[in-house]
């Protein structure tokens, strides 16, 4: 977009800016350095911005700010008047009474508002779009569509049953009942303080009588293997070894021809995921960042082998099939549990979708179910 100015308005806006920049308190806020790149624009801006000084005393009284109200009309009216008179006569001439100096000043002042908001509509960063994937789940608890709502540094996932919202910006992870109206706050703390959790159920489990022990044995039976097994070797004190393996097979799903590697527990087949280039989605590694960096943040305390949540690492697999790559179908035998892609769609996303919506009320029992 361009703006059609004469080189008195440019100059004048120059000079206006100029003025902003250096008297700002806040030399490095967005405000400022937006005004900066649209100064940049202007002929005859300095290469460098010239360095911000500190606020006088009188300048942090609330009284200076009509003293420098004076100023600028002062300072916008010699400016417009000579303009003025330089156009019509050729020759610089005195200033008009008081009020024709306000009544012009603010005129300038208004002109030159209108040039400074053009400006920043101009050069204003586009609205980034997020990504929608939509795919098609079926497990024991969860069946139907699961929705991902997906920007650099958030991440919404809709089930039928319940919505996680992760906010990066926020370090807290929510998960959301929309049926009850409840939800729970999960923070990078206290997923840390759950790295203890193997060491406390172990000693939790020293401490039981011989009832709660078998109790316990009962309740450990009703859990699907795979988490059985994960629970059984943290009461062990044993360390699961997590890999990659790619299995040199094809398929298809869907719209998609992906490539079939397998995660692996202990050396034991536990998890099959078909990959595409996340190219061929019409995404980068930045429009599907988050997901990387929700699996970072929930690794941070919950152990893989309880099974509480997918672990996904992209860095891995990409290492494995050496690109950056993006799951279209997964696939978990021993949890009865199978997602595949259905469709990716790029468009803005409303910044509620990242919010707690109104009337939620705030439940930590809601973790436990």
């Amino acid at each position: 977009m361009q703006l059609d100015l004469t080189d008195e308005e440019a100059a004048a806006l120059l000079s206006l800016l100029n003025g902003l920049i250096a008297d700002d308190r806040y030399p490095l806020s967005p405000r400022i350095r937006l005004l900066r790149a649209i100064r940049a624009k202007l002929p005859g801006a300095p290469l460098e911005p010239p360095p911000a000084r500190p606020p006088t005393p009188d300048e942090r009284t609330p009284g200076q700010s009509a003293a420098c109200w004076s100023a600028i009309e002062v300072a916008l009216c010699a400016l417009s008047s000579s303009q003025k008179i330089r156009r019509t006569t050729g020759r610089e001439s005195s200033l008009g009474t008081s009020g024709q100096c306000r009544r012009q000043s603010l005129e300038y002042a208004m002109r030159l508002s209108v040039f400074a908001v053009v400006l920043l509509i101009a050069t204003a960063p586009p609205t980034l779009a997020g990504t929608v994937m939509t795919s098609e789940a079926s497990t024991p608890k969860i069946s139907g569509k699961v929705v991902l709502y997906i920007e650099p540094d958030r991440l919404r996932v809709e089930t039928s049953n319940y919505v996680s919202i992760f906010r990066a910006d926020q370090d807290t992870a929510y998960l959301l009942k929309p049926a009850d109206r409840k939800f729970v706050r999960l923070t990078s703390e206290q997923l840390k303080q759950l790295a203890d959790a193997p060491t406390l159920l172990r000693e939790t489990l020293k401490s039981m009588s011989p009832e709660q022990r078998a109790r316990f044995d009962e309740h450990l039976k009703s859990l699907p293997p795979a988490q059985r097994a994960g629970v059984e070797r943290i009461i062990a004190g044993q360390a699961a070894k997590f890999e990659f393996r790619d299995t040199g097979a094809t398929a298809s799903f869907g719209k998609w021809s992906c490539r079939q590697i397998d995660k692996l527990v202990d050396g034991q087949p536990h998890e099959s995921l078909c990959v595409v280039r996340t190219s061929d989605l019409g995404l980068t590694e930045d429009d599907v960042g988050s997901l990387q960096r929700f699996n970072d943040f929930m690794g941070q305390g919950l152990p893989q082998e309880l099974g509480a949540f997918s672990t996904v690492d992209r860095r891995a697999f990409e290492k494995l099939v050496g690109y950056a790559a993006h799951p279209v179908h997964t696939e978990i035998p021993t949890a009865n549990m199978q997602m595949t892609l259905e469709n990716v769609e790029k468009k803005p996303l409303s910044p509620d979708l990242f919010e707690i919506p109104a009337g939620y009320e705030e439940d930590s029992k809601l973790a436990t179910h």
